[in-house]
């Protein structure tokens, strides 16, 4: 296993860049696709279709080596991402489907990812196309494909703690009696360690300061062999260390997941 990360910066999806386009389908007019890359993923991009694709136009061949979305609403169906040296798609170069988890007891689902970086492929013009026919009009929170996909090594502590919190609204009255609200919202965290040494802390500082500490997401995926990836902040304003040993310094971290709100 190994614990994945992106920098805010590594982004291509950001809308500031590149925006999308929808093919094969409409966009709901309520939420378009400039919605995706706005670091907002409760602003989701949605179709009125059950399949349809968003094709990015990066201007120049861009290599990507990751690729995930989050906060979706899709099925266990067939979902691609390819890419093209021109807007044409009857038989693009590159293709890769994702593998999408079943949804969870609670009806959210996982952030599926493709780790790219073995090929490295590179690009002008990106699609993700949703091939098979969904259960509902398609909704998905945000996509981020990234320039880079790096490594924390060491990585985290085996005694690291996942956290996963399902806020509801509670109304107690004097006899004891309680009356529970689900918000149907579920957000997850993750806090842990690791013993850096002087080349990680390098760059543990670089990724902080990227993400401009707790005021920018990044993209984590805490264990490699597990296909889902969360799109965090970090939680703390402050970044603190002490120094045990000579090229030795326990370092603790904690991220928490960016809410999807309530529009699934």
């Amino acid at each position: 296993m190994a614990f994945l990360y992106t920098h805010h910066s590594d982004n291509l999806a950001n809308r500031s860049l590149y925006a999308p386009t929808v093919t094969g389908s409409a966009e709901d007019p309520d939420y378009p696709a400039t919605n995706f890359g706005i670091d907002d993923p409760a602003q989701p991009a949605k179709l009125t279709t059950t399949s349809g694709s968003w094709v990015w136009n990066l201007g120049s061949a861009k290599t990507v080596r990751f690729v995930t979305f989050v906060h979706h609403n899709l099925d266990v169906i067939s979902v691609k991402w390819q890419g093209n040296s021109s807007d044409s798609w009857g038989a693009p170069p590159f293709s890769q489907a994702f593998t999408i988890p079943a949804k969870h007891e609670n009806n959210f689902r996982s952030a599926p990812f493709l780790d790219l970086s073995g090929t490295s492929p590179s690009y002008q013009w990106w699609r993700l196309w949703i091939e098979g026919t969904n259960g509902a009009a398609i909704a998905i929170g945000e996509v981020w494909f990234s320039t880079n996909l790096r490594t924390l090594s060491p990585g985290i502590r085996w005694s690291h703690v996942e956290v996963e919190q399902s806020p509801v609204v509670e109304h107690r009255t004097m006899y004891g009696v309680k009356t529970v609200y689900d918000l149907n919202v579920q957000i997850r965290g993750l806090k842990a360690q690791t013993p850096a040494t002087d080349s990680s802390l390098a760059a543990l500082r670089s990724w902080r300061r990227d993400c401009r500490g707790p005021a920018r997401p990044c993209i984590i995926v805490r264990d490699s062999t597990i296909n889902e990836a969360l799109m965090v902040r970090w939680s703390d304003e402050e970044f603190s260390l002490s120094r045990d040993y000579v090229d030795f310094y326990p370092i603790a971290l904690e991220w928490e997941e960016l809410s999807r709100g309530l529009y699934l």
